[in-house]
């Protein structure tokens, strides 16, 4: 559940320190006092979308979210541990930094991804809002709910049908490639196996070969100099008579001698031993140069006429040799699937008519977990419906058949009819204002549960309904908070009276608005409840307020979430 939420420099808060209670929280306040502000800093700390440009207040860098959550028993810890997280007990602290530019967000101090963010979400947090009404009445939504609603074997069921059909497409697309492959004619495929022959019988050795043969042509052309000059080095080197090497043995033996009185020329003499014999072993591989450097002209001829063919093909297929050998896989690539197109598609087809069977049995087993799916949840639906004031609905989830497509071959529909004389429709051509709100209730309260999330919160759920279904949606919604954390946005007293900590959210207008949140007491929440009720408070309003409280703490003991 979430203990604390702290917000810095986000739209109209300056800074803001907000308590949550297990139970029933409730956010009440005037229209645009700020309460749907509070639940937006709540979701982008979860990982939800942010332009710091709109979000940072104004004349400040940067603005911060952060949320302390307790964890509950269920909760897979093994997530944490592998994002590096290990230093936490049964709490964790979300923060989010925005800047204009962009956001970082940490988890105890470890910086962790918004993927990670939004991950760990899923199994603490589920936030209702208007926009996700809306998501709920779309048929590709209602697939995933329905999908969602077993998270066990169904979930196995649909990653085999997913591995199928990712098979069969990628099998489907090589086909498509295959027969669309470019017809060429004859001389086409003439030329086609004459490049590759040419740049083949080349035998290439390397994409540097070139670059090698010119060092080697360079060193026979230039052959007679490279002998006089590695010889007068030798000559200076090793054999004039007063050549270095026996200078430098001079030098050596007389810093020897000096070793025996003075051991501080011991570095020098190491230094000049190591030098001695350095200089004595290039002299040597000098002279082995000298005395086998020589110009061969069959080596300069074959050089050359080797030099010859990769310079015309780097000139056909070029411009370098790796771009040769680029080409000559190309045209091999080209050349073979010409040669073996008609067997390759046969091999395909077969692979296809293989795989159908395999793809048509796992569809079928999905569907049918999907029907037994779709009746389990219409009844837990139309339960929870009565006791939302909607007894006559039926709710009923209608699958129909589509192609093969990555979700399997299944329309999903959530189907609605509030008179018993209707037929069900499409849940988004049906249903009113408030009888949208109490079904999203419902499918949230049975939702809340085979989630096993911690913490539901509902941006203004009573949408549209008054009186007494107002009644059942905040004992539905009490009845949730037995179980979970709630917190909600409401302007319906008959709701709010059944909340244990409510906050009020108001606005200040000095030199600047700026928005606040008072917990209340007993005292100001009969106050609150009060106004809400009929828009001041007096002894009329106050009797009200008082008697729709105790009635609600009566009604805890009655009221029951349907199983």
């Amino acid at each position: 559940m979430i203990k604390n939420l702290y917000i810095k420099n986000y739209i109209l808060i300056d800074e803001l320190n907000l308590d949550f209670a297990s139970g029933f929280n409730a956010l009440i306040g005037e229209t645009g006092a700020g309460k749907s502000i509070i639940i937006s800093a709540i979701d982008i700390a979860f990982g939800g979308k942010v332009s710091g440009k709109d979000v940072i207040k104004k004349n400040q860098s940067c603005a911060n979210i952060e949320l302390t959550v307790l964890l509950n028993d269920s909760f897979n810890k093994n997530l944490l541990f592998d994002n590096g997280i290990n230093d936490f007990n049964d709490e964790i602290i979300i923060s989010r930094e925005i800047t204009k530019t962009s956001s970082r967000c940490r988890i105890n101090g470890t910086i962790v991804s918004l993927d990670f963010i939004r991950e760990l979400k899923t199994g603490l947090l589920d936030i209702h809002s208007q926009h996700q009404t809306y998501t709920y009445m779309l048929p590709k939504y209602q697939i995933h709910l329905l999908d969602n609603f077993d998270k066990n074997n169904h979930q196995a069921l649909i990653k085999d049908y997913k591995k199928r059909y990712a098979e069969y497409i990628s099998l489907n697309n090589t086909l498509k490639e295959l027969e669309n492959t470019t017809v060429l004619n004859q001389n086409q495929i003439d030329f086609l196996k004459f490049q590759i022959d040419e740049i083949q019988n080349a035998n290439i050795v390397s994409d540097d070969e070139d670059e090698k043969i010119n060092t080697k042509l360079s060193v026979l052309e230039n052959s007679e100099k490279l002998k006089e000059y590695s010889y007068n080095a030798y000559s200076v080197l090793y054999e004039d008579e007063n050549n270095i090497i026996d200078k430098l043995g001079f030098v050596k033996n007389n810093i020897q001698k000096c070793l025996s009185s003075d051991t501080s020329f011991e570095p020098i003499y190491e230094s000049l031993e190591n030098a001695y014999e350095m200089l004595r072993d290039s002299s040597s591989q000098i002279r082995s140069y000298c005395e086998n450097i020589s110009f061969d002209e069959q080596t300069f001829n074959e050089l050359n006429e080797r030099i010859d063919l990769l310079n015309k093909l780097k000139r056909k297929y070029g411009p370098t040799l790796k771009d040769v050998l680029i080409n000559f896989q190309k045209f091999e690539n080209e050349y073979n699937k010409i040669e073996f197109k008609d067997e390759e598609i046969k091999k395909i087809k077969a692979q296809i008519a293989h795989l159908l069977p395999e793809l048509e049995k796992s569809c079928q087993i999905l569907t049918q977990s999907r029907q037994n799916l779709a009746a389990r949840l219409s009844k837990m639906m139309e339960k929870a419906l009565i006791k939302l004031e909607l007894p006559k609905t039926k709710f009923q989830i209608k699958l129909t058949k589509t192609p093969y497509n990555e979700l399997g071959c299944d329309n999903v529909e959530f189907m609605l009819s509030t008179n018993i004389s209707e037929e069900v429709k499409p849940l988004s051509k049906v249903a009113s204002g408030g009888e949208v709100s109490r079904v999203m209730l419902g499918l949230k309260t049975i939702f809340a549960h085979a989630d096993n999330v911690d913490t539901c919160i509902f941006d203004e759920i009573d949408t549209g309904i008054s009186g007494k279904a107002s009644i059942s949606v905040g004992n539905a919604i009490n009845v949730l908070s037995h179980t979970h954390q709630v917190i909600c946005i409401s302007h319906q007293p008959l709701i709010m009276a059944r909340a244990n900590n409510i906050l009020y959210v108001y606005k200040t207008q000095n030199d600047e608005t700026k928005i606040n949140v008072k917990s209340l007491n007993e005292t100001e929440k009969i106050e609150a409840i009060a106004m809400l009720a009929g828009g001041k408070v007096n002894d009329e309003t106050l009797k009200f307020a008082k008697e729709i409280i105790y009635e609600a703490k009566s009604n805890d003991k009655n009221y029951s979430v349907a199983k």
